[in-house]
């Protein structure tokens, strides 16, 4: 005869599921709802009073908030730029890591070293390399007469180089990692094939390997897109955004908006407006992946 499970059991394995969903509520739902409703008041950080209802009105004004906008920009260039360079240094790394050369498992590793490290500790580390008459960046410039009166991090182009490099130096392990990981679940077969018929190892790379990486390709560019478009540690390590305006991130500056200038409820409409933004361009790119499938 088969045993009955008790009611009394079944709910006592959802008993130990209540830490977690206390836990989910109050580190996720709960500041997800907090922002939805704040971002249609006129909220102070200093005095959280729903009172000021001012509806969509935080959303109509960043559009024309100049400092929110130029944040922007400078957020989708800072995007294009290193999610392009991280794909190019990415694959490079991982065709050099797909070779059959002695201690390749150390070599993989190696390319995992920055990105195990805190954001904030590479910002950190780039800054003291760059700062001016310390920094040992800073010192080779200034031996071979290249290094601005402003120093590195004073010059507009200078500084927003230096922020590309330090995401470039430390993510494009994480893009050769996926796509080592795509390339060994490639058939042998289709290798030796291409090579029987006399193809070429870029014809090979162009013909059999990109197209078979597309999945993986389409995963890791979404991946690091969302990251870098709500790039913050680096920014607020190594620059605080400056100078001026030219390396400020829209993250950033919803931190200057909601933190620093009490803005709380203009904040959250900030960043819901960047949240529609970032789901859109990754939309747009799984769009666009599989018309190039279809086709």
């Amino acid at each position: 005869m088969p045993l009955r499970r008790s009611n009394s059991a079944g709910i006592g394995n959802y008993v130990f599921l209540l830490p977690a969903v206390i836990v989910l509520l109050a580190i996720v739902v709960f500041p997800l709802l907090f922002s939805i409703v704040a971002s249609f008041f006129d909220i102070k950080l200093v005095n959280l009073r729903f009172t000021d209802f001012v509806g969509f009105g935080n959303y109509f004004a960043a559009f024309a908030d100049r400092n929110f906008l130029v944040s922007l920009w400078n957020t989708v260039v800072f995007v294009l730029v290193v999610v392009s360079l991280e794909f190019v240094v990415g694959m490079l790394l991982a065709l050099l890591a797909s070779a059959p050369i002695p201690a390749v498992a150390v070599l993989r590793v190696s390319f995992l070293l920055p990105t195990v490290l805190a954001p904030v500790v590479v910002g950190l580390m780039w800054r003291y390399m760059l700062f001016k008459g310390h920094g040992v960046l800073s010192f080779l410039l200034a031996v071979l007469g290249l290094e601005p009166e402003t120093g590195i991090l004073g010059n507009i182009v200078l500084s927003k180089i230096a922020i590309y490099l330090t995401d470039i130096w430390e993510w494009s392990g994480f893009m050769a990692l996926i796509f080592v990981a795509g390339m060994m679940g490639i058939s042998t077969e289709l290798y030796e094939a291409a090579r029987v018929d006399g193809a070429s190892r870029v014809q090979i790379f162009w013909r059999i390997t990109l197209p078979v990486l597309r999945p993986t390709i389409l995963i890791a560019v979404i991946i690091r897109s969302m990251d870098s478009f709500c790039v913050y540690d680096i920014i607020y390590a190594i620059t605080r955004g400056g100078p001026g305006m030219s390396t400020t991130s829209v993250s950033y500056q919803i931190y200057r908006t909601a933190i620093r200038n009490s803005e709380l409820g203009y904040g959250s409409a900030l960043s819901w407006i960047v949240t529609v933004i970032v789901i859109i361009m990754s939309l747009v790119y799984i769009r666009v992946a599989y018309r190039r499938q279809e086709l």
